[in-house]
């Protein structure tokens, strides 16, 4: 009902009551009265009821436990609590798993949640029950462990600044690993090619070790002659300035890299696994590439500029905020959160859909069906578009 009428609503069941008391109808009148009061209670509910969502896109949330410290997106959604703790989000349904020990790095991973200790994986159900394990050998300094999923879900990386191991989906073997002795250098940022066929690793190095800058170095890794893994070709962004390299991404489908780096400011390039160089900008940050390899969204101060990864320009529009979150999508559209606005564009560029947000998220992400997921205290939330699909 439209808040306008409302009030109108409220005045017209007041004024029947009254007329059918009057009238000597007593039952009719109380009867209006009841309904008139469960009406004003659903209303204030519906008023008190915590959303995200104000107006232009379906939302279905859940309480956590306990508030959510950080928010893990992917195969599922992991709400990791200040106590070391975590839950399992879902669709309408919040978990709290019972207490385990805490990991150093925890990503959901089919269905249930995969663990980073020392010296070994570990992956539970829902339920917390132990499903399968996979031991490795660890470093001297056992810290700042990520797990970084293949985009189809079918290995993953664990990356410290001392190794990075690929592991197949069934955690049966480790299958491939580098150092940073091999490397020359220690591992800032890293990202698994579907079917665990390639590792993009990026860090920095220092040309000679009397006080020289740190210069930021990236490679791609694959099986060698030998069937062991080995650096097929290395890249820097050049020039005798300190770098350091933000992020590393690979397409869904493999058939693209993408670097972004600091050397003076932010650029980015675009390569193929086999090292050819599709394009490279030296102003330009934050860029992300389509599932398809293709495209590439990026920003330019209050720009959001889609180009092909060629470099070709397809669409740019001003942002009214610099964006929380964006996604290059595979029809050539972007889903972008700017302020409290989700914007769904279409492949020119032009809104498609727009959501309206009531409540500043604290954590926002997509989880692995394209669902907007936001979280605030011990809130989480899945946003969908309105076109029937769960995807923006």
């Amino acid at each position: 009902m439209p808040h306008a009428l409302k009030k109108y609503v409220l005045v017209a069941g007041l004024l029947a009551w009254g007329a059918f008391l009057m009238a000597g109808r007593p039952a009719i009148g109380w009867a209006v009265a009841a309904g008139l009061a469960a009406w004003i209670a659903g209303e204030t509910l519906a008023r008190l009821r915590f959303r995200f969502v104000a107006r232009g896109a379906r939302e279905s949330g859940c309480a956590l436990p306990r508030p959510a410290a950080d928010l893990v997106c992917g195969d599922g959604v992991l709400a990791v609590h200040a106590d070391g703790g975590w839950s399992l989000a879902s669709l309408g349904r919040c978990r709290g798993l019972p207490a385990a020990p805490r990991p150093l790095a925890a990503i959901p991973w089919q269905g249930g949640v995969l663990a980073a200790y020392g010296e070994r994986l570990v992956l539970r159900d829902a339920h917390g029950r132990t499903l399968r394990e996979a031991a490795f050998e660890a470093p001297g300094l056992r810290q700042s462990y990520r797990l970084l999923p293949a985009p189809d879900g079918s290995g993953v990386l664990l990356l410290s600044p001392w190794f990075a191991a690929v592991f197949d989906g069934a955690l049966e073997r480790e299958r491939a690993r580098a150092t940073a002795e091999g490397a020359g250098h220690f591992f800032k940022s890293g990202a698994l090619a579907p079917g665990g066929g390639g590792m993009l690793l990026a860090g920095t190095h220092r040309v000679e070790e009397d006080g020289e800058p740190l210069r930021a170095r990236w490679g791609w890794w694959g099986p060698g002659t030998g069937g062991g893994w080995m650096r097929l070709w290395e890249a820097s962004p050049g020039g005798v300035e300190p770098s350091h390299v933000r992020g590393v991404q690979v397409s869904d489908d493999g058939s693209a890299l993408c670097v972004e780096w600091w050397l003076s400011g932010y650029g980015f390039e675009v390569r193929r696994p086999d090292g050819g160089t599709l394009w490279r900008r030296d102003s330009g940050e934050r860029p992300g590439l389509d599932p398809t390899g293709t495209r590439v969204a990026w920003e330019s101060g209050e720009l959001l500029v889609m180009s092909r990864v060629d470099g070709t320009e397809i669409w740019r529009r001003p942002c009214s905020q610099r964006p929380r979150l964006k996604r290059a999508l595979a029809d050539g559209g972007c889903l972008v959160v700017e302020g409290n606005r989700v914007l769904r564009l279409d492949a020119r560029g032009g809104p498609l859909q727009e959501a309206i947000l009531a409540r500043e998220p604290e954590h926002l992400g997509l989880d692995g069906r394209g669902r907007l997921v936001l979280a605030a205290g011990a809130r989480v939330a899945f946003v969908a578009g309105r076109r029937g699909s769960p995807a923006w």
